[in-house]
């Protein structure tokens, strides 16, 4: 029988104004965490490319722009928007996040 996900407290959404982004760990897992027209994504916090870290990247439009070689992932669904070229760039994952009161919560499966 599977472990059933979870909502981890990361932070308050007051910290996450529009246009922001913080970066979080959860369970050994890193997470950037980005405020979107006042929708809070959740995002894995690198590059399928090389592994490098998106906190740093371009926001624009919805996505997320690697700085390193530029690819770019929509931060809804983790698809890859543009792989700039490269062979073998994959979706990044995406969690659910939830606000409550003012607290922002990830549903993070063991």
């Amino acid at each position: 029988m599977g472990r059933e996900p979870i909502y981890h407290q990361v932070c308050k959404a007051s910290e996450l104004t529009e246009g922001s982004r913080k970066g979080v760990v959860v369970k050994g897992r890193k997470i950037i965490l980005v405020n979107v027209g006042g929708k809070i994504h959740a995002v894995e916090n690198y590059c399928t490319h090389e592994g490098k870290p998106l906190a740093d990247g371009k926001i624009e439009d919805g996505t997320v722009t690697c700085i390193h070689h530029s690819v770019k992932y929509d931060l809804a669904t983790g698809k890859v928007v543009d792989d700039r070229g490269y062979v073998g760039v994959e979706p990044i994952r995406v969690y659910e996040a939830r606000v409550e009161g003012d607290d922002v919560l990830i549903k993070v499966y063991w």
